[in-house]
């Protein structure tokens, strides 16, 4: 028998998480969502078959590197910390879900959208203080839903609707409107 998922949602856990003690063989889901966890946050030895892993609405911080996640990760959400840094937008093959809303990240330019995933359909950024507009046209072109957190700002407050991808349902971006 093997242990495949690992369900500790708003459990009341405090202190830091040794994420190389996750069990390596069949784990698919790590879900350690509402508690007061703390800490950096390593994900460069999660288990190789790891299709899920939240850790939103703790008390992590730092920085978030997203470069060395499982091929297998198809849903990452870490909104909710205090991650600060550059905003992550890399993902795995797999993934379809990225939340990062709701942390400290800081920018130095535009988010790049080129490196996430293809098949990626839900994108929730972070506020950040954007110095120059994002290429939208570089989102990806599956992209069904993309929320943008209300303290985002970017230098031109608008965007061009045929910049957005074709499959795009929902945008959710107070404050930002078509140009």
């Amino acid at each position: 028998s093997y242990l495949s998922s690992i369900v500790l949602n708003e459990a009341g856990f405090s202190g830091t998480v040794d994420f190389t003690q996750v069990p390596q063989r069949r784990c698919q889901s790590l879900t350690l969502q509402g508690n007061e966890l703390s800490g950096t946050v390593d994900l460069t030895n999660l288990p190789p078959t790891l299709n899920t892993l939240r850790i939103e609405d703790n008390n992590f911080s730092g920085t978030l590197d997203l470069s060395q996640l499982p091929a297998t990760l198809r849903f990452f959400k870490a909104s909710g910390n205090q991650f600060t840094g550059e905003v992550p937008l890399i993902g795995t093959p797999a993934m379809y879900r990225l939340e990062l809303a709701g942390n400290a990240f800081t920018s130095t330019g535009a988010p790049d959208f080129s490196q996430l995933p293809a098949g990626l359909t839900t994108l929730t950024l972070p506020a950040a203080q954007y110095t120059i507009n994002p290429d939208l046209t570089t989102l990806p072109q599956g992209l069904r839903q993309l929320t943008i957190s209300t303290t985002a700002s970017w230098p031109s407050g608008c965007y061009q609707e045929s910049d957005l991808p074709p499959s795009l349902t929902r945008l959710t971006a107070p404050g930002w409107s078509p140009c």
